[in-house]
């Protein structure tokens, strides 16, 4: 498990794994086989009608195209940094919540979802090796999100040179203004390369 202060320790961590309930639908993108790119996870607010949409999709779309608001994974997931599990290994789409009636006995109003993600950084994502969501009448009965799991071989997990890294450029980078993560200092003291430790493990909930 990897605990950081600074934003700036999270996006230059070779070796990261963050999974849990991101809330929001993935901005994975998969090969549409005509020579493009789609969404791992399809559009799955377009046709619905209720109150909380403005906490799920774009502000901006409400009442005509309704579309996903991705983008707490949109950054993660830019040029590469992070890749999500499911969609790099071209696993089955398989919901992770929706199979709960809400509290009126009607049907779950956002139908079902992949919304709890393991995402895994471009050194970690060669040693993936599979992904699933576990789905039993246990873990229906037990919680209205269902866990979610990845398998990874350490050993293919891509050697790093160390915790520092080039300046982080651009506006912002991931919430904190150009500037502040342009240090090349290791996060362990000194600047001396870290050891190589297993992939650590950032987790939402």
């Amino acid at each position: 498990m990897g605990f950081f202060n600074n934003p700036c320790e999270i996006l230059r961590t070779r070796r990261l794994l963050a999974l849990g309930d991101f809330n929001s639908i993935s901005a994975a993108k998969v090969d549409d086989g005509h020579g493009g790119l789609r969404y791992y996870d399809d559009e799955p607010y377009t046709e619905m009608d209720h109150d909380d949409l403005e906490f799920q999709v774009q502000a901006s779309t409400i009442g005509t195209t309704q579309l996903a608001d991705r983008r707490p994974t949109e950054t993660l997931l830019r040029k590469g940094y992070m890749v999500d599990a499911a969609a790099h290994l071209g696993a089955p789409w398989e919901p992770t919540v929706g199979h709960w009636a809400d509290g009126q006995g009607d049907p779950d109003p956002w139908g079902p979802r992949r919304i709890d993600l393991i995402l895994a950084s471009r050194s970690v994502a060669p040693a993936l090796t599979g992904y699933r969501a576990h789905r039993s009448p246990a873990a229906e009965a037990a919680s209205d999100h269902l866990p979610v799991f990845a398998d990874f071989d350490p050993s293919k997990v891509e050697a790093q040179t160390g915790t520092s890294g080039p300046p982080i450029t651009g506006r912002r980078a991931n919430g904190v203004p150009t500037g502040i993560c342009s240090s090349t200092t290791s996060r362990r003291s000194g600047t001396s390369p870290a050891p190589t430790p297993r992939p650590s493990a950032v987790t939402r909930s």
